[in-house]
């Protein structure tokens, strides 16, 4: 083609970050840059397509000069007509490769992804990403950060929930009366819940921690960061050394009429035990509690059974579980199988979240600067209800109340208890919108170790057709099963075959979740001017003993509202 018949010429430029378009036409005899366009670079993944990324900022200049330059199978539309096309199309590269970074987020899988995300998306070299779980010590982050020497590092993620003048929600007359569901009641750095995948602790997937050692989980909650090997060994030691109560503590037990729940009991105990023993530090008091409580719900048992307290077999060095096993001493028991149950429950419900009712209790009665041991008593009474932590005893009276493993009985009885207008426990869940994690792995772990248990076969037949029966029901979200609906089965099959001590074991757990979140809140560190300074275990910064504690306030969403 001639010079003179070139009127209209497109070119391109693909930059490390940004591509760019420009449209060069024959105005009045002269060459003029008449329309320029951008898009970003899409040499990384999803697309690892530089073309998607030229085809883009053509696009853009084609709207700007109202004339069409790609056709319908993205190509490049030449020659060029009155209306549309180009006569020559050339493109070029400006890529240097892009800054080398580093990026440090407080979670592997949230925050620390994202800012991984944000730098490839810029054209960033990514070199490593740092992040409070990543398996690594301090002094091994640093010492890579040396190693790599960055050209620029991206910080992701804050403590204080990002900015203070965020519109989090409007409330209306219809939030007066829902239990605060939905409502931002607080933050949450130990757990969060996800409508696919139910609860994760620190980052990590329910799933991907039922089988650790409780103390194990424990210590992440406290520490958002799994054990190395040494280190479980030595928290062990520390819960160990915490794992002594004060005899008074079942002077007071033997007072206790035997007409009240193990709740109130159990209430009355932390009480107690915040009386004798309480330290002038909340961790201390937190993991106090943890290494005390698997004592003092076997003492509740044993006293309430009339079988003496026992005190003196008690074995903190056996662990949590294994200590209370041994103390209880339950008639009959496999201790093994026990064992596991309840270490398989235990993980379960440490922790699910800040905004269920049990853990915003504990966290307001905190922030009025009462102590743990109070704090806690506030939430074990919040727990107490049946909607919330006596879930898994209604559960099972439901289950024994149907009495067959008929199908077809089931499901009349189930029908009719719908048209009753009574609740189907075990079902059904706030955030989740699949089945519950906690009750897929308690389901399996029951056919593992009790498929011809009564309770069990009963438990099988519901979860095959209540989700079902209750899709039919277009106000129902989620008809799936959820953590109670296998709990108090296990619990009934290796022994406790009195409920109203189920919920006591969920008390137990929580403790640990509930204990994590109020050191966390207690730990948001200040200046003088209420200016937020640092966060203390946030990227392992130091605490500065000059610098004083102030409650934190609740600015942050956590939608669940049960268990």
């Amino acid at each position: 083609m001639s010079r003179e018949n070139i009127k209209v010429i497109l070119a391109t430029d693909c930059g490390s970050t940004t591509t760019k378009a420009i449209l060069i036409q024959k105005v009045d005899g002269e060459y003029r840059q008449t329309h320029r366009g951008e898009a970003p670079t899409t040499v990384e993944e999803p697309f690892a397509d530089v073309t998607v990324g030229v085809i883009n900022s053509v696009t853009e200049v084609a709207e700007l000069a109202g004339r069409r330059l790609v056709d319908e199978n993205e190509k490049i539309i030449h020659p060029a007509t009155d209306s549309e096309g180009c006569d020559i199309y050339i493109s070029t590269s400006s890529a240097g490769g892009g800054l080398q970074m580093m990026v440090a987020g407080v979670i592997k899988e949230m925050t620390a992804a994202s800012a991984k995300r944000a730098a490839l998306g810029a054209g960033a070299i990514v070199m490593d990403t740092i992040a409070s779980n990543d398996g690594r010590k301090a002094h091994q982050r640093i010492q890579r950060i040396r190693e790599l020497r960055p050209d620029m590092m991206l910080i992701s993620g804050g403590t204080d929930m990002g900015d203070g003048d965020d519109i989090l929600l409007e409330l209306t007359k219809k939030h007066l009366n829902i239990g605060l569901r939905g409502v931002p009641v607080g933050t949450c750095r130990t757990s969060f819940v996800t409508p696919e995948q139910g609860v994760h602790y620190c980052g990590y997937p329910i799933k991907d921690l039922a089988e650790l050692r409780a103390e194990d989980v424990v210590y992440l909650l406290f520490h958002k960061e799994l054990p190395t090997l040494d280190q479980s060994e030595a928290f062990r030691r520390e819960l160990s050394k915490r794992g002594i109560i004060n005899p008074a503590v079942v002077d007071v037990l033997h007072t206790l009429p035997i007409e009240g729940h193990p709740m109130q009991w159990m209430a009355v105990g932390i009480q107690t035990l915040g009386m004798y023993g309480k330290e002038g530090d909340w961790r201390s008091n937190a993991l106090n509690l943890v290494a005390q409580m698997p004592i003092l719900i076997a003492l509740i048992m044993r006293i309430r059974e009339g079988r003496g307290a026992n005190l003196e077999a008690s074995q903190p060095e056996l662990g949590l579980i294994g200590n209370f096993v041994n103390l209880l001493n339950l008639p009959g028991a496999d201790h093994e199988i026990m064992s596991k149950v309840l270490s398989t429950f235990f993980v379960l419900h440490m922790d699910h979240g800040g905004g269920n009712l049990s853990t915003f209790t504990g966290k307001a009665v905190a922030s009025g600067h009462a102590d743990l041991h109070s704090s806690m008593v506030a939430a074990m009474n919040a727990l107490s209800g049946p909607l919330h932590g006596r879930a898994n005893q209604a559960t099972l009276e439901f289950v024994k109340s149907i009495g067959t493993d008929d199908e077809a009985k089931v499901e009349k009885f189930v029908r009719a208890e719908l048209m009753a207008k009574r609740p189907i426990f075990g079902f059904g869940h706030a955030v989740l919108r699949k089945e519950d994690p906690r009750a897929t792995i308690q389901l399996k772990l029951a056919e593992k170790l009790c498929p011809d248990d009564k309770n069990i076969k009963i438990v099988r037949v519901l979860n095959k057709i209540v989700p079902s029966i209750l899709s039919e029901i277009p106000k129902i979200t989620n008809p799936n099963a959820n953590v109670d609906l296998v709990s108090g089965s296990l619990l009934n099959y290796i022994g406790f075959t009195k409920p109203e001590y189920y919920t006591t074991f969920f008390g137990w757990a929580r403790t640990a979740g509930i204990g994590a979140q109020i050191i966390d809140e207690r730990s948001f560190i200040y200046n003088s001017d209420n200016e937020l300074l640092m966060h203390h275990s946030i990227m392992d910064v130091a605490f500065t003993s000059s610098i004083k504690n102030k409650p934190n306030s609740f600015d942050s969403v956590c939608p669940e509202h049960l268990n």
